[in-house]
């Protein structure tokens, strides 16, 4: 499976921090390096790119609402319900 450099971006903060909910401005923070209105947005699209393309049950992006974002794995023995440290 082929990710944007940017898409691999945020893939790797989701999994850095798997099963642990990671807002929307750290990761514009960790993918971009800084926070701007539009980068929001962008950060959605990105997202609803990567769903598509892992389009598997195996792996999952949860919108946590409000928050931000989960990855998760199924079969995974527990979900911590706490944020990402920032």
């Amino acid at each position: 499976m082929k990710f944007t450099p940017t898409e691999f971006g945020v893939v790797s903060v989701l999994a850095e921090y798997a099963g642990r909910v990671v807002t929307q401005n750290q990761l514009v923070q960790k993918v971009w390096g800084n926070l701007q209105a539009n980068q929001a947005e962008g950060l959605r699209v990105h997202i609803n790119h990567i769903r598509k393309k892992l389009d598997s049950n195996k792996i999952k992006i949860m919108n946590e609402p409000g928050i931000g974002y989960r990855l998760l794995a199924s079969g995974a023995a527990n979900e911590d319900r706490s944020t990402a440290e920032e």
